[in-house]
């Protein structure tokens, strides 16, 4: 049937409908997803597929997202080591996130076809995602409330399993553009992945010129800045003025959140940051409180599927406090116990079973900056595998206070569980009978190495649990240390 399709450009009106899913993509807007057919999907998935080998020919290094191998991993590391040398050794770098404006809802479809041509996408198939898009209707699902089909206006789906396709030909554009407007010997770092662009350079005037161009060209691709939320920032040592000229707008921010993360500036920004901590804190805290007026069967698997979401993604390297994380762990405690408030020691009983370690918030971060640390190294080419054994042997030579870098923050986490970070690539980890256990990042192990951090975190909860509770170690209130476990099992499952 899609070999009909694809020789004579005739669509179905079947497969030409999409569903309009609103997803809230903040208390105030809301993210709207398109939903076609699943026979679209599966042939749209096919044909994307057997264009990879081509994709990678051209997407180049600057592009992370559309491609399989790339990802926000990708798309930051030069981000972060860069930005993490130059707070080490007190240099200038600077740059900005763009952000536009409904960008799937705002680009050209035809303009992003035309382009992939110009690539070397067969015309007979560029002309059949034309004639999809000419033909697409979409309606609008409320509810029990269906819409009539609506003619689609500009713009491409998002869900559509073209579209990062699409998007990428833009953006490769853009990078072309940009790179064209700066001399061959001036440093610059351009960071794509879908619609998140990143603008990166030690001088700020190379910034302000990718900047200038970028205007020029989201104009003429239908695209609209969005100026009030673009972030720019800098080392402390660099002077701003050249990008502020260009977007006065422009919101100077001591840390910069892009792709996922969170990262600072070396700036003196500690009071802010340990502030949206806490506000993540403060979520994850409403959510066990909620959750512990469900129905016991349901009750973990609701903190296990909102709190780690709400205090993981985007914070990892953001600083806490130990006082934030002992009030979750009271109110996770309260939850999964019913609405009653144990003592210290069931804490202590939970790191025994197989899921239970997945609510204590002392086992997040450690966990989460680690993890971080291994995709680094495992998405790092040689030269990016140099710089990360540069800096790490740079941090530990300086002390905990002396800057504020992804790499600060696994330093400290390690020295708070005593555990020796030995190599740039190496962590033994203390665990039950004082043995360190070995964890070697460049091995491709994850499942291996989280088991292993699994246990250095259960060893430190029994090795300092006990001495702020005298009640032993076993007892759960209101039974015996074996009905416990068994209450406990009834939500968790045996190790």
């Amino acid at each position: 049937m899609f070999n009909i399709i694809e020789s004579t450009q005739q669509w179905p009106f079947a497969l030409t409908t999409a569903y309009v899913a609103a997803i809230p993509k903040d208390e105030h807007r809301l993210r709207l997803l398109g939903i076609t057919p699943q026979v679209y999907r599966t042939w749209a998935r096919a044909r994307v597929q057997d264009l990879s080998d081509w994709v990678k020919a051209w997407i180049g290094d600057d592009l992370h997202g559309g491609c399989q191998g790339w990802s926000t991993i990708t798309a930051s590391l030069d981000i972060v080591l860069e930005l993490s040398r130059a707070i080490i050794d007190d240099e200038d770098f600077c740059g900005t996130s763009l952000d536009y404006t409904a960008c799937f809802d705002r680009v050209d479809a035809n303009l992003c076809i035309q382009l992939l041509v110009k690539l070397g996408l067969p015309s007979t198939l560029g002309d059949t995602i034309k004639a999809f898009y000419a033909n697409l209707q979409k309606t609008v699902k409320i509810g029990a409330t269906i819409s009539s089909p609506l003619a689609s206006p500009a713009g491409i789906l998002q869900g559509c399993p073209f579209s990062a396709l699409l998007l990428s030909a833009l953006m490769v554009t853009w990078v072309k553009f940009a790179r064209t407007h700066v001399q061959p010997e001036e440093e610059l770092n351009l960071s794509v992945y879908l619609d998140d662009r990143h603008v990166a350079a030690p001088n700020a005037i190379t910034v302000a010129k990718v900047l200038e161009v970028s205007v020029e060209f989201d104009r003429l691709a239908n695209g609209i800045l969005n100026e009030s939320k673009t972030q720019i920032y800098g080392t402390p040592s660099s002077t701003m003025t050249p990008i502020t000229e260009v977007m006065p707008q422009a919101v100077r921010v001591d840390r910069v959140w892009t792709l996922g993360f969170s990262l600072p500036t070396g700036a003196d920004n500690g009071n802010v940051d340990i502030g949206k901590m806490q506000a993540r804190v403060d979520k994850a805290t409403r959510v066990a409180e909620k959750a512990q007026h469900l129905p016991h069967d349901i009750r973990i698997r609701a903190l296990e599927s909102c709190f780690p979401a709400v205090l993981e993604y985007g914070v990892e390297f953001l600083p806490h406090t130990f006082d934030n994380l002992r009030k979750l762990k009271g109110a996770i405690a309260k939850a999964v116990w019913g609405g009653k408030r144990p003592g210290a020691s069931p804490q202590v009983v939970w790191t025994l079973l197989y899921k239970g370690h997945r609510l204590l918030p002392l086992y997040r971060p450690i966990q989460e900056v680690i993890r971080l640390l291994y995709d680094m190294i495992q998405n790092a080419d040689a030269r990016h595998q140099a710089t990360i054994a540069d800096l790490v042997n740079k941090v530990r030579g300086l002390s905990r206070r002396s800057a504020r870098t992804p790499f600060h923050v696994i330093q400290t986490e390690c020295s708070a569980f005593r555990w020796r970070w030995t190599s740039w690539h190496v962590i033994h980890v203390l665990t039950a009978g004082a043995e360190f256990k070995r964890i070697d990042l460049l091995e491709p192990r994850w499942h291996r190495h989280a088991q292993v951090i699994r246990e250095g975190v259960r060893f430190h909860i029994w090795r300092t649990g006990p001495a702020t509770s005298p009640t032993p170690c076993l007892m759960i209130p209101g039974g015996g240390w074996f009905s416990g476990i068994i209450f406990l099992e009834s939500f968790f499952g045996p190790q």
